[in-house]
């Protein structure tokens, strides 16, 4: 059985951060993701100016594929909107990446403190242990498992980690749907849009991320 001071499970943004910080101070540690790439996961791309920079990825890079500045928030009625400039509320400007990119970036910077990181490795089981935790995990055609003393789940709304220790009991779960669109022709592509009432999203809300030279993510 193989041993870790850490083992991260997920490879988002969270994850990935974690496994950096944890191995840039000296810790032992494996990162498990599911998938066999990063960034699988459904995500529009919008981040603030701040997240970028707690990203500790330096500016600019090429998962920016582009640059906002504000939103416009549309109410039930259509006649009504609020706009809102994202200087006014202090955000500075936002940005919409590419987030299989910025992920690749963020784990190349994790491996470079020494972390280590193994795609295409769902785990299946937690197990605790008076010494530490034992995680089952899915590896190269079979099964492995890996003893810690310190285990991260940061595996997202479906956390296997979670439900392991009954963290999600009584969490209700919301479905939504993505679309690229291509060609669109917007007044300002730098402006996120944001539609509330039962006419356009009847079961919570729609929002348009542009990402630039006409195209839109919706979600």
């Amino acid at each position: 059985m193989d041993y870790y001071e850490a083992v991260i499970v997920g490879g988002g943004p969270a994850g990935l951060m974690a496994a950096k910080k944890a191995a840039e101070n000296g810790a032992q540690v494996l990162l498990l993701e599911k998938e066999n790439h990063f960034g699988r996961k459904i995500c529009a791309g919008g981040i603030t100016k701040q997240a970028l920079v707690d990203s500790e990825i330096p500016a600019p890079s090429d998962f920016i594929e582009n640059e906002i500045f504000g939103a416009c928030v549309h109410g039930p009625d259509p006649r009504k909107k609020i706009m809102i400039d994202a200087d006014s509320i202090g955000w500075g400007k936002g940005y919409i990446i590419n987030k299989q990119n910025f992920l690749r970036e963020m784990a190349e910077a994790a491996a470079s403190k020494g972390a280590e990181i193994k795609l295409d490795s769902a785990v299946s089981s937690v197990t605790r242990r008076e010494e530490g935790m034992v995680v089952t995990a899915g590896r190269e055609g079979g099964v492995a498992q890996i003893a810690c003393k310190i285990l991260l789940g940061c595996d997202g709304f479906a956390s296997v980690v979670a439900k392991s220790f009954c963290f999600t009991e009584g969490v209700e779960m919301m479905s939504f749907v993505q679309y690229t669109l291509s060609n669109c022709d917007l007044q300002d592509e730098h402006l996120i849009e944001i539609y509330l009432g039962r006419t356009v999203a009847p079961l919570g809300y729609l929002w348009v991320f542009s990402m630039g030279k006409g195209s839109l993510m919706l979600e």
